[in-house]
């Protein structure tokens, strides 16, 4: 759908994705459900608090 609207977008993966400060737990685990990545403030920097989704969507895990 989103290649439609962006056709510069066509040859790249477009994941989901949600940011805040603070997640609680069960909102990464629904999010997690959903394929919906997750990113959460950890000490100092942001954090993606649900990286296995990355793994079982496109094998893809960064360093």
């Amino acid at each position: 759908m989103i290649s439609q609207f962006f056709h510069e977008f066509q040859q790249h993966l477009v994941f989901p994705m949600r940011a805040s400060i603070t997640f609680d737990d069960r909102v990464v685990t629904f999010m997690s459900k959903q394929k919906v990545l997750t990113l959460g403030l950890a000490d100092e920097t942001m954090e993606l608090l649900n990286p296995e989704i990355l793994r079982e969507m496109n094998g893809y895990l960064p360093t």
